[in-house]
């Protein structure tokens, strides 16, 4: 039997995504790792959605670690509600959250799945800012090792879709370079933690 190239991205895809979770999900639970719960509430929302926008844009094998990813994102969304700590939600959290859900009634609508994940990937995008937020105060309390796998994750994930356009390629590639962003961002203020700790 013939193995296809999408069949064995979409594995390698998925297992980075169950790897790259099974530790972040433990960390939330025991309070190692502590994540702003909005972003994860944002994100959850916004992966599954894309999945079935890439789903039905024949997205093929490629759709499937979206698919777990956001139902993996949900549950790290529940986890760091559960153990939340003193961290700020914002009106304009509220605001993305609301226009994360609005993509919706657009798709359906309009009829159109490219839409629906321009938007839906502008709303992930911005669901990254309550975290960029809490990493300038708390930099050590996020995992680098997490977001630069899915950072990989994601660029493996544009390989194995079976139909590659804007609707099933958009979403994976900015929040990979987000994510690759996010680490960058985090590195810089533990440095400059660290620095001002030994100023001090």
């Amino acid at each position: 039997m013939q193995v296809s190239l999408e069949l064995i991205w979409s594995t390698i895809a998925i297992l980075l995504t169950v790897w790259g979770y099974a530790p972040y999900l433990i960390g939330i639970y025991k309070g190692t790792i502590q994540p702003h719960y909005f972003s994860w509430l944002i994100w959850g929302l916004t992966t599954c959605i894309v999945f079935f926008a890439q789903f039905f844009e024949n997205g093929g094998l490629g759709s499937y670690p979206t698919g777990v990813s956001g139902i993996l994102t949900l549950m790290a969304a529940y986890l760091s509600w559960q153990k939340r700590s003193e961290i700020q939600v914002l009106l304009f959290d509220w605001y993305i959250l609301v226009a994360t859900l609005t993509s919706l009634p657009i798709w359906y609508l309009f009829s159109d799945p490219m839409l629906s994940v321009i938007l839906l990937t502008v709303m992930d995008l911005l669901g990254f800012l309550p975290s960029f937020r809490k990493a300038m105060v708390s930099p050590f309390q996020e995992s680098t090792s997490f977001y630069f796998l899915f950072f990989v994750r994601n660029i493996i994930s544009i390989f194995a879709l079976t139909v590659q356009n804007v609707t099933t390629v958009f979403f994976p590639l900015l929040v990979g370079i987000f994510c690759f962003i996010f680490v960058v961002w985090v590195y810089f203020f533990r440095w400059r933690s660290k620095r001002a700790l030994n100023e001090g």
